[in-house]
């Protein structure tokens, strides 16, 4: 008998153990803040997205520096317009780090978009 009362204890102060990790770890779920690009990422506008990735390929480290800034500035309340896409790059330029987008110029032309190399090289699309 000795044993199942020893067996019956080692389990109710091990489930009482686990309850705790359990209710511990809920709240700390409950205090989940916004991460700095989620909050920039709201406030993107037109390209921003494009642009803020493309931040984050070429300059991984110094772009998070940049979204934590901005990220502070939105969450102080001075920022409260879409930053779009222009905007994103101009912030990223003067801040010496000068991005290199992919860029495509297209003629439109009897209803067809024609890339601009296209068009001066003769060739048909």
């Amino acid at each position: 008998m000795s044993d199942d009362a020893e067996l019956k204890r080692l389990m109710s102060k091990r489930l009482a153990e686990m309850q705790q990790h359990a209710k511990e770890h809920k709240t700390v779920d409950n205090h989940d803040e916004p991460s700095p690009r989620d909050v920039v990422v709201s406030m993107l506008g037109y390209r921003g997205l494009e642009v803020l990735e493309t931040a984050e390929k070429q300059f991984p480290s110094q772009a998070s520096v940049i979204v934590s800034g901005l990220a502070k500035i939105i969450s102080s309340g001075r920022l409260t317009e879409k930053v779009d896409g222009g905007d994103l790059v101009r912030v990223f330029a003067i801040s010496g780090f000068p991005l290199r987008l992919n860029t495509r110029i297209s003629v439109v032309k009897d209803g067809k978009a024609v890339s601009l190399a296209d068009k001066i090289s003769g060739r048909k699309p």
